[in-house]
Parts: C-alpha cells; structure tokens; sequence
C-alpha cells in the first residue's frame, strides 16, 4: 500500500511574525492584537528579567500589523513604500558623496510574503565618515534630512573638523545608540548631547583632548543612560497589568 503524504505544516507558508503570535490565516487585525496581549501576559515585562522575549513579541506584533496593510491595500503599500525607497536611495547616493559609508537594513521576514518589494522598506542605520575637513557641513547635511534618518543608530565622525555646537545638534536624532567622535577637536561641551539621547550607550572620544575627570563623568552618563532603557523597558506602556 502506497504510503500517503503527509499534510503541509501550517507553518510552511506562514510568516514569522504571525507564528512568533501563534496565529493562523486568515489573519485579522483584532485577532493580531489578542494575540499580542496575551504574549505580553505570558513574558510579564513588569516584572523584568531578559527583554528579549518583550522584543521579539514586540517585533512581531508591529511586523504583523504591516503585514495585513500590505495584504489589505498591496497597491497603496507599495506606492508608498515605493517613495520612501526612492528618497533612502537618493539620500544614500548624496551622503557618498561626501566620502560616507552608508549602512542599511534588510527586512528579512518580508521577503517570502512581499517577494521583490522587500527591499522597498530599507532604510539607514549606520553612517561613516572618517578624516573629514567638512564636518559641520556633514552634519548640517544630516541635520536638513532628519525626517528621513530617523532610524540612525551608529554615527561614525571619526578625526573629521567638527565643532561643539554641530555635534550638540545630533541630539534630533532620538535613535543613536553609537557615536564615534574619536580624535575630533571637541571639548567637554560637546557632552551634552549624552544627556538628551537617553538610547546613547557608547561614545568613543579616544584621541580626543577630554580629561579624565570629563571622561570619568561621561562613563558615569552612559551608564546611566543603560539603567534608564533597561527601566524603560521593563515598564513599558503596553505592559499589562
């Protein structure tokens, strides 16, 4: 007796997002948001502990979410996905220009639903650029295309002539986790900007002309900033209670 094949899994043709929820198709929108509350109840964030099960869930949650307005209006999520392509890849060919290394990320999760428009979500993470006489106007350049780098982690000016006051106006940028200002001119005052990026973990200000004492203080704010996050995150809004 011919053997039978075996059923698909229901995970063969199920995106990541809705698995990591542990939906079914069809998806629907409250069933996505059911879903993603009764995950939170099972990790309880409140209660601290490893955030990388909150993240995961969270990640997926919002995955999920972009996901069904991809399915609900193909045509008008690709058209706008489409324009904001077009202006990460405008803007990347002009921060070459300037001699920068540009960093992007790559969606994986959308490839196998969204096919070729998986790349239309790209967008700038990381910016290099090393030994730059034109600092300020680097980051003036930044600065005027704000809107479009907003998930700038890792600045990278490295013994580029930049000023106190330019650097204090990356402060915009409420995503950067890393910034390398290594062997720059700047001075203590640059430092303020540490206060106000709350997700700034990591300065590099070796080669620089900070004392110990102005170095000393900047460790203390970093790890300040640390213990902030891991609060943040451990009494997130949508913890439930």
């Amino acid at each position: 007796m011919a053997s039978q094949t075996p059923p698909p899994s229901p995970d063969l043709d199920r995106p990541a997002c809705m698995a990591k929820l542990g939906l079914l198709p069809p998806y629907m929108p409250e069933d996505v948001e059911k879903a993603y509350l009764a995950k939170l109840k099972e990790i309880r964030p409140d209660l601290g502990g490893d955030p990388k099960p909150f993240y995961e869930v969270q990640t997926a949650y919002m995955q999920a979410k972009e996901y069904l307005k991809f399915r609900g209006d193909r045509r008008g999520w690709i058209a706008k996905r489409m324009d904001e392509y077009l202006a990460t890849q405008e803007l990347t060919e002009k921060l070459k220009a300037f001699g920068a290394e540009v960093e992007t990320n790559f969606v994986d999760w959308l490839q196998k639903s969204f096919g070729e428009f998986a790349e239309l979500t790209e967008s700038i993470l990381a910016i290099r650029l090393h030994d730059s006489g034109d600092g300020d106007n680097f980051i003036n350049f930044l600065l005027a295309n704000r809107d479009q780098l907003l998930s700038l982690e890792r600045l990278d000016i490295a013994g580029c002539k930049i000023s106190d006051a330019a650097v204090r106006q990356l402060s915009v940028f409420r995503r950067l986790r890393e910034l390398d200002v290594s062997r720059t001119p700047i001075t203590w005052q640059s430092l303020h900007i540490v206060q106000w990026l709350p997700e700034l973990h990591e300065v590099n200000v070796a080669g620089t002309s900070l004392n110990w004492f102005t170095r000393r203080k900047l460790t203390a704010q970093l790890r300040r900033n640390r213990q902030a996050a891991e609060t943040i995150r451990a009494t997130h809004p949508t913890t439930v209670r």
